[in-house]
C-alpha cells in the first residue's frame, strides 16, 4: 500500500513540507496531530525527503521543472522588520529558474536576451500574469518581443495540440520513477 494516490499528491507534499513541523515535533513532548497517513514530524520530514531524493534523481532540469510548477514561490516571513512585507521569494523556487531559462533560450528562443527570457519564466511559473509592457520594461526590451517570447514559451513548457509540453515531459518522468520505488499507485 502506498501513501500516495498519485505523483500529484505526493510532489505537493513534499514540496510544501516545511522543516518548522520536524523542529516543533522534536521539541513538543505531545505527539503532534498527522496527515492521517502518519505523515506529521520526523516520518513527514522523512517522506517529503524520499520523494524528493527520486525527483532529484531525474536531472536537474526535470527537477527545476518540478520545483518551479510545485514549490511555493513565498514562505512566510516573520522577521518584524517594519518594512517586511510578510514573506520572503523561496530560495529553492528562485534558484529553479535559471535552469529553465537555459534550456528554454537553448530550445526556443535561440540567440535571445537571457533578462527578457527571466521575467517570462517567471511570469509563466509564479502564477501572476503581469502585463507584458511592465515585463517589457523590467527586461528593456520592446513590448512585441515579450508578447512573442511568452507565446513561445508558453508552448515548449505547457505543449501545444499534438506536442507534449516539457512540463509534462517532467511530470510524466517523475511518474515513472515514483511508482517504479512504490510511493505512488499505479495509474
Amino acid at each position: 500500500m502506498t501513501l500516495f494516490e498519485n505523483t500529484e499528491q505526493a510532489l505537493v507534499f513534499a514540496y510544501n513540507y516545511t522543516g518548522q513541523n520536524c523542529i516543533t515535533a522534536r521539541l513538543s513532548p505531545e505527539p503532534l496531530p498527522t496527515t492521517g497517513k502518519g505523515l506529521g514530524g520526523l516520518n513527514g520530514a522523512a517522506q517529503a525527503g524520499m520523494i524528493r531524493r527520486e525527483v532529484s534523481s531525474a536531472g536537474k532540469l526535470i527537477e527545476s521543472l518540478i520545483t518551479a510548477k510545485y514549490a511555493p514561490m513565498w514562505l512566510p516571513c516573520s522577521c518584524g522588520h517594519p518594512c517586511c512585507s510578510g514573506k520572503i521569494e523561496n530560495k529553492e523556487w528562485s534558484e529553479a529558474i535559471p535552469y529553465i531559462v537555459f534550456d528554454v533560450c537553448r530550445n526556443v528562443l535561440r540567440g535571445a536576451d537571457r533578462a527578457s527570457a527571466i521575467w517570462c519564466v517567471r511570469a509563466f511559473y509564479s502564477g501572476v500574469r503581469p502585463s507584458a509592457t511592465l515585463v517589457a520594461s523590467y527586461a528593456g526590451v520592446h513590448v512585441s518581443t515579450i508578447t512573442r517570447q511568452m507565446k513561445d514559451i508558453k508552448a515548449y513548457l505547457r505543449g501545444t495540440r499534438g506536442k507534449e509540453g516539457m512540463d509534462a515531459v517532467a511530470y510524466r518522468t517523475v511518474d515513472r520513477i515514483l511508482m517504479d520505488k512504490g510511493i505512488v499507485n499505479e495509474a
